[in-house]
C-alpha cells in the first residue's frame, strides 16, 4: 500500500469548501445616489426648470427656466403671495423628503430665483424647510 505524504493529507483538510457568505446589497455611494436623484429631478422638472447639484452645499437646485414657472416665482417674490408660494413650497418639501425616504439622500432641495440664481428662495431638508426667503428675509 502506497504511503500518502502528510503533506496531501493537510491539504485536503484546509480545503474544505469555505461557507458562502450570506450575499450583500451592494452599497450605493452617495454620489452615485446624488447622480441618480439628479437624473430623476431633471426628467421631473423638464421644461420647466434647469437642476443641478451644488456639491459644495450638498443641494440640488431647481431654478425656473419655462416662462410660466418663471413669472410665478417672479410674482410670488414680487408679491409676497404666500398662497401660491406655500404651493409650490409644499411641493418642494415632498421631493425632498421622497429623496431622503427612498433614496436615503440627506440633502438640500433647492429653488433659486430666476433672475438671480445665486439667490435661493426656498430650502428644504428631508421634507422640512430649512429656509424660506418669506419668513427668514425680515
Amino acid at each position: 500500500a502506497k504511503k500518502t505524504s502528510s503533506a496531501t493529507q493537510k491539504k485536503a483538510e484546509t480545503s474544505k469548501p469555505k461557507k458562502t457568505a450570506p450575499k450583500k446589497k451592494p452599497t450605493v455611494s452617495t454620489a452615485d445616489k446624488e447622480a441618480a436623484a439628479l437624473v430623476l429631478l431633471k426628467k421631473s422638472y423638464k421644461g420647466q426648470a434647469k437642476v443641478w447639484f451644488d456639491a459644495d452645499n450638498k443641494a440640488f437646485m431647481i431654478k425656473p427656466t419655462s416662462e410660466d414657472f418663471k413669472e410665478e416665482m417672479l410674482d410670488i417674490v414680487a408679491d409676497q403671495d404666500t398662497d401660491d408660494w406655500k404651493q409650490l413650497t409644499n411641493s418642494i418639501d415632498a421631493v425632498s423628503r421622497s429623496l431622503y425616504k427612498n433614496v436615503g439622500l440627506a440633502d438640500f432641495v433647492s429653488i433659486v430665483n430666476p433672475d438671480n440664481p445665486d439667490k435661493v428662495l426656498y430650502s428644504s431638508l428631508n421634507g422640512k424647510t430649512a429656509y424660506d426667503f418669506l419668513k427668514d428675509a425680515e
